[in-house]
């Protein structure tokens, strides 16, 4: 197994011990709260960070203009 996915394994069974501790009212559900985001937020930070398909700064850049037809102006109505 990679090293990464036993990080991952013993930190989804320490969150859950400490989440059927939290349950059952042993412990203080505030903390366990605060984990799950800590937790959350290592693992987009982890994903954005190691994704192979996005470069690393993405600029948005402007979509190219459209190739416009000259516009000739109305012509004035004729008086009747």
């Amino acid at each position: 197994m990679n090293a990464n996915i036993l990080k991952f394994i013993g930190a989804a069974l320490l969150l859950g011990a400490w989440g059927t501790l939290a349950y059952m009212g042993k412990t203080p559900v505030d903390g366990f709260i605060t984990a799950i985001g800590a937790a959350l937020s290592g693992l987009g930070i982890y994903h954005v960070s190691t994704s192979a398909n996005t470069p690393a700064a993405t600029v948005a850049q402007p979509a190219p203009a459209a190739p416009q037809e000259p516009v000739t102006p109305a012509q004035p109505a004729a008086p009747q």
